[in-house]
């Protein structure tokens, strides 16, 4: 009953909506290393049921490129190939792991690294002509998708691509799918609008909420609703395919921060066990946006609407209200497994059981006591889903 309190502090301004935060149970403070900052840096990825994170932030000492990751509250290195040179400038995008060897993408290729003692040591490149920003392993697939075009080929009419590559032969196969409405805001990040599991991908379009399910490069489900908290952009706005042009997202940003001010846009799809969980932004004014969220739910191999228009509040604006970490927004990065949502929050010290009859204003001075004292630090906030 911590935030009771909270929720009715609220109502005035979401309309008695359900509020995301009422659906988090227990949760889990780890405080996360000092060279983990800043936050977009940050990637975080549930593998068997541990959260990893992986700092991007690439550190050279004597010529040698090196990354950190950390998960059990014990950090490894990972020393990058010298061919990964490049990458200072290209950006390690996603991570995964086969069995406890580690794969790292980085735009047109997967750098392959295996463990030995607390460092991982680079031993295969493979490469592919498609610049894919997110890798997922399932058993003995490795599952590659792109949304930008190809390099060298800007007029290249289907973008979003997934590759799948067998674990143990290499084969490659190409799955090619409708590209979706306002893909020109991809350049907007953060920004996910492609997710997979073991046998289906997500492709959710941007400007309009609409999500199609394929399956080996078909679409098998399309998820659509009307949400009385989706803003759709004015008559007077120019059309996505005028926008897009040449039908890839260009890097032309001239009136797009205009335009994402002025609707609701489609910024995170994930899979969620049996579930899939929609988010998009109201703007609610010209500096704020709302986040609301959907959950669909499986049933007889087609999704349906369980639990609609979630409203995620800021439950710390409420100065003297309990701490309660539950009430945390998801800020910009968060990932799910089949039970859990995790997100980095800014909080720079040990989150323990002295906290825990304290108010939000008490935290926060405390907290911003001990950032002026050491660095700013970050915490992985893991919290169990009860939908």
């Amino acid at each position: 009953m911590k935030y009771i309190f909270l929720f009715v502090f609220f109502t005035c301004s979401v309309n008695a909506q359900n509020v995301l935060q009422d659906y988090f149970s227990s949760s889990e403070m780890i405080l996360l290393p000092q060279t983990f900052y800043p936050a977009h840096y940050i990637q975080l990825k549930f593998k068997n049921d541990t959260i990893v994170a992986l700092n991007r932030k690439i550190i050279e000492i004597d010529s040698t490129l090196l990354i950190e990751i950390f998960r059990n509250n014990h950090i490894d290195t990972v020393k990058l190939a010298r061919k990964l040179d490049s990458i200072k400038y290209n950006a390690i995008l996603d991570f995964d792991f086969i069995g406890t060897d580690l794969l790292l993408l980085s735009s047109y290729e997967i750098q392959f690294y295996k463990k030995s003692r607390n460092y991982y040591e680079h031993y295969k490149t493979l490469e592919f002509p498609y610049l894919c920003t997110q890798i997922m392993v399932f058993d003995s697939t490795i599952i590659c998708n792109a949304f930008y075009p190809t390099m060298g080929n800007r007029n290249d009419s289907t973008i979003c691509k997934t590759i799948a590559i067998n674990t143990i032969t290499y084969e490659e196969k190409l799955y090619e799918y409708y590209n979706p409405k306002g893909l020109q805001f991809i350049n907007l990040q953060p920004r996910k609008i492609m997710d997979a599991n073991k046998s289906k991908i997500l492709l959710s379009s941007i400007t309009k909420y609409e999500i199609i399910v394929y399956n080996q490069g078909n679409p098998i489900d399309t998820l659509s609703r009307v949400s009385n908290f989706w803003k759709q952009g004015t008559s007077s706005e120019r059309p996505d395919k005028d926008i897009l042009g040449d039908r890839v997202p260009q890097r032309n940003y001239s009136g797009m921060m205009d335009n994402q001010d002025k609707k609701s846009l489609m910024s995170n799809v994930s899979f969620q066990g049996d579930y899939i969980v929609a988010s998009w932004t109201y703007p609610d004014s010209i500096k704020s946006k709302i986040k609301y969220f959907d959950v669909w739910k499986m049933e007889d191999n087609k999704y349906f609407p369980y639990l609609v228009d979630m409203v995620e509040i800021d439950g710390f604006k409420d100065l003297e209200a309990k701490f309660n970490p539950n009430n945390f927004n998801n800020g910009l990065y968060y990932c799910f497994n089949d039970s859990c949502i995790a997100t980095v929050v800014n909080l720079s010290l040990p989150i323990t059981k002295q906290f825990d009859e304290k108010t939000n204003k008490e935290v926060k001075e405390i907290n911003d006591d001990n950032v002026l004292e050491n660095k700013l630090r970050y915490n992985l906030l893991v919290r169990k889903i009860k939908w």
